[in-house]
């Protein structure tokens, strides 16, 4: 009987060790897949380096350039967008629920996502203007492919 009890405490041990490098995994793999740029690079949002790395490869350091000098402004706009979202659901958990203060919460976040569309756009437009006509048509056809 006794040893039975070490091989199900043995067992249990195993088991919860591999709990724990799948929860440490699945963490981790989660936090590449939502993370908010390259380690180091400070920023943007997923969608910017997202379009970059699916760009063609001669296009990217044109568009890194162009992203790159709006840097400090798309910073500041998906830091505003953030704010907003967290109105939106500070007004949705308020209680009492005020309708006016959910749709004024919604307009300020639409608002705030075409400030960092139009600094996007900006920067896309930059950049297809310097580039030969084969990789602008490239860029096209993946912009097309794009989620």
């Amino acid at each position: 009987m006794a040893l039975s009890r070490k091989i199900l405490i043995g067992l249990a041990a195993v088991l919860l060790l591999s709990l724990a490098a799948n929860l440490f995994t699945g963490g981790w793999w989660l936090g590449r897949s939502w993370h908010h740029g390259p380690p180091g690079h400070g920023g943007g949002g997923p969608g910017y380096h997202r379009f970059i790395g699916r760009a063609p490869d001669a296009a990217r350091p044109v568009l890194r350039q162009a992203f790159r000098e709006r840097e400090e402004a798309l910073r500041r706009a998906f830091g505003a967008v953030r704010d907003a979202r967290r109105d939106v659901r500070q007004a949705l958990d308020a209680d009492p629920f005020r309708r006016e203060r959910l749709d004024a919460a919604l307009a300020e976040l639409r608002a705030r996502s075409t400030d960092v569309q139009v600094l996007m756009h900006g920067a896309i437009a930059e950049a297809a203007g310097s580039l030969p006509s084969e990789q602008r048509r490239g860029l096209a056809r993946d912009m097309v492919r794009m989620p």
